[in-house]
């Protein structure tokens, strides 16, 4: 009997130390999991904030590059309508721009889903879906359209009493065109701080642009920047020098270093800069040579330490 009491007991420490361990393993793997589920959680972060690190010159270097594409297409496209009447360009010109600016637009984003400045920089719109592309284009031609079509409008409202309804109209828009300038400004100190929207619409829209390629290497080449900056820097230094040149002086210089005497060829009538038989207004020296006195007087403007041409 007390044997086995003995086994029964030890028996029964055994099983509760064996239901002790797996209540142990049991909490060690729940925290396991959850610390698991969490740092997978940050991973996906990091590689979708890794998706979307695209560098902040890429970005408005795209930008600039769609500007500049567009101002030279525009010019282009105008010059289809050169032989029109002014007045009726400048009638339907913003018409005219917004059907170029919906035919690019066509063309690249809504085709490709990026930019043609996006594409030289390797760049494109993440999760840009039909809808997006729709309302982007809306905002990014709609908006501008209107807003070149109200401007004579606009300016007209400005001439009216105060307490006109027109008057008062061009308040608002006056100010909701300041409100959008300081909106800019914000957007684009948020912008340099996290890099994430270039413009308003971008950041009205959700936009995030990626990189098009992620295995070529993100690197900006300063090649070009470094032959801006040495070209500036020249130009600004030429800017600087050139007023303290005197260019008639070196001429005449160069002119008496190079040229032969002629005083032999000169007679005492004769003026000896411009060489006229009767000097107009005759002007003798104390080397009592004759000139004309706007000939000697243009000389010693252009020349403090003028030499007679004759006699030296």
């Amino acid at each position: 009997c007390i044997r086995d009491r003995y086994q029964r007991r030890v028996r029964g420490k055994n099983l509760n130390m064996s239901l002790q361990i797996k209540k142990n393993w049991e909490n060690e793997a729940k925290q396991l999991s959850t610390t698991l589920t969490t740092e997978e959680k940050k991973l996906k972060e990091r590689s979708i904030e890794t998706e979307y690190a695209v560098l902040r010159v890429n970005q408005l270097d795209a930008d600039i590059l769609d500007q500049e594409l567009k101002e030279i297409l525009k010019l282009q496209f105008m010059k289809i309508f050169s032989m029109f009447k002014p007045q009726l360009i400048e009638k339907f010109q913003p018409e005219l721009e917004a059907i170029l600016h919906i035919v690019v637009f066509r063309l690249s984003i809504y085709a490709l889903d990026r930019t043609y400045g996006q594409q030289l920089q390797n760049l494109r719109f993440s999760n840009f879906s039909r809808r997006l592309k729709l309302l982007y284009g809306a905002l990014s031609i709609g908006l501008r359209y209107v807003s070149k079509r109200i401007q004579p409008f606009v300016a007209r409202c400005a001439v009216y009493p105060n307490r006109h309804p027109y008057k008062k109209l061009w308040y608002f828009i006056s100010r909701f065109e300041t409100f959008l300038k300081i909106a800019q400004l914000v957007n684009f100190i948020v912008f340099l701080y996290d890099g994430k929207y270039v413009n308003l619409i971008h950041r009205a829209l959700g936009l995030r642009v990626s990189y098009l390629r992620t295995s070529m290497a993100r690197r900006v080449s300063f090649e070009y920047m470094n032959r801006q900056l040495v070209w500036n820097g020249f130009t600004e230094f030429m800017l600087f020098i050139m007023p303290m040149i005197n260019v008639d002086k070196i001429k005449v210089i160069l002119k008496n270093a190079l040229s032969k005497p002629f005083s032999s060829e000169i007679s005492g009538e004769t003026c000896g800069i411009c060489g006229s038989q009767r000097p107009n207004m005759p002007y003798i020296t104390n080397c009592s040579h004759k000139y004309c006195y706007y000939c000697l007087k243009l000389a010693l403007m252009t020349e403090k330490d003028y030499r007679c041409p004759i006699c030296g």
